[in-house]
C-alpha cells in the first residue's frame, strides 16, 4: 500500500512541476527584456503569455489571441517607420515556439513542458506596393525611432 501511495505521490509531483519559458525581446537589443521559466498546465501560448504577463506585472495590451503592446511598445501609426515615399516598416509583436516562428494566433498553439515561448518586436517591410519579410526582428536594425 505504501508503495502505491509513494508512486501516486511521485506521479502527481512530476505532473505539477512542468515549466515553460517565456522570453520577451524588444526593439533595440537582442538581450531579452524578460526571461523566466514558469510552471504550467496544459494551455495555449496565448493563455501562457497572459498568465505570465499578469503574474509578473508586465504591462501589455492584448489578449490570448494577440499582443499589440508589451512593455509599453509603440502601436498603430507610432509603430510605422517611414523610410521614403515608397518604403516603410510596420513594427509589432511576433512570437515563436522553440525557435520556430508561429504561423497561427497564440491561442491556437498548445504548449507543453520545456517549451520556449518567445515574443519579439518584429517588422514587415513595404516597398512600392509589396510587403516582404514578415516578423524580421526589429533589434537587428534598432531604428532610432524606438532606440534613442
Amino acid at each position: 500500500m505504501k508503495r502505491i501511495l509513494k508512486t501516486a505521490l511521485l506521479a502527481l509531483l512530476f505532473t505539477q512541476t512542468q515549466a515553460a519559458t517565456m522570453i520577451v525581446t524588444g526593439a533595440c537589443s537582442k538581450k531579452p527584456l524578460f526571461k523566466q521559466s514558469v510552471k504550467i498546465a496544459a494551455m495555449s501560448a496565448g493563455d501562457f503569455s497572459v498568465k505570465v504577463f499578469d503574474q509578473y506585472k508586465i504591462p501589455y495590451d492584448g489578449s490570448t489571441n494577440h499582443m499589440s503592446s508589451i512593455f509599453n511598445s509603440a502601436t498603430g501609426l507610432d509603430a510605422m517607420e517611414v523610410l521614403s515615399d515608397t518604403e516603410m516598416r510596420s513594427h509589432g509583436w511576433c512570437f515563436s515556439i522553440n525557435g520556430v516562428l508561429a504561423d497561427v494566433y497564440p491561442h491556437e498553439v498548445q504548449i507543453k513542458d520545456s517549451d520556449v515561448v518567445h515574443w519579439f518586436y518584429g517588422y514587415a517591410y513595404y516597398n512600392a506596393g509589396e510587403w516582404t519579410g514578415m516578423c524580421a526582428p526589429t533589434f537587428e536594425i534598432a531604428p532610432d525611432q524606438f532606440c534613442e
